[in-house]
């Protein structure tokens, strides 16, 4: 008798397990770790783009020199006399330095235009998003509506945006570089061309 009373006292006197604590925790535990998740993998995407933003840079920055020494080297052509043997006479009866003279003007021209268009501004439809590109972020009006419109996204969400903007950085990034090549390209073989008929006159 003794034995039941105590093992009954102890009953009463055991904690009862809260319902749905273990349900809770795991949903805790996997919410928590998704939003880890999300967080490193917005840190790569941003870094990413950071690369990709100084690739861009780099290429403009070597367009601009080479548009510049294409346009240096140009001017000290002209005016060496080079492109009189342009105009004094048809192209039927140029010899070697008149084709060599009239190449390194048009290579040197076709590199400055490369140039320029290097550096000129693009946009790809996939970085035009509403809260990374600079002209959809404008039409908000103000940052507090910005701001509204930011807290909507889900990280998930946020993680898409971020992803297609760096995919646009890439597409900007491979179509300067395609322009570049063929601005140092044109640009080496005029100054060589240019070379050659300063040399042949000597």
């Amino acid at each position: 008798m003794n034995d039941r009373n105590k093992s009954r006292r102890a009953s009463e006197r055991a904690p009862e397990r809260p319902t749905g604590t273990a349900e809770s925790d795991v949903s805790v535990s996997t919410t928590s770790g998704r939003n880890i998740a999300v967080q490193e993998e917005l840190d790569f995407l941003w870094k990413t783009g950071s690369h990709l933003n100084d690739q861009i840079r780099f290429a403009d920055s070597k367009a601009g020199f080479t548009v510049a020494l294409s346009t240096a080297t140009i001017g000290g052509f002209f005016g060496s006399g080079a492109h009189k043997v342009l105009t004094q006479s048809p192209p039927a009866v140029w010899r070697i330095t008149g084709w060599l003279t009239g190449s390194a003007f048009v290579l040197l021209g076709g590199s400055i235009l490369l140039g320029i268009w290097t550096v000129h501004p693009r946009f790809a439809a996939r970085q035009q998003s509403q809260i990374t590109f600079w002209e959809e972020i404008l039409r908000y009006g103000s940052g507090r509506e910005f701001h509204e419109k930011l807290r909507q996204q889900s990280p998930d969400e946020v993680l898409r945006i971020v992803s297609q903007h760096v995919f646009a950085l890439a597409e900007i990034c491979r179509a300067k570089y395609a322009f570049l090549s063929g601005c140092m390209a044109a640009g080496a073989a005029g100054g060589m061309a240019a070379a050659l008929v300063m040399l042949w006159k000597r």
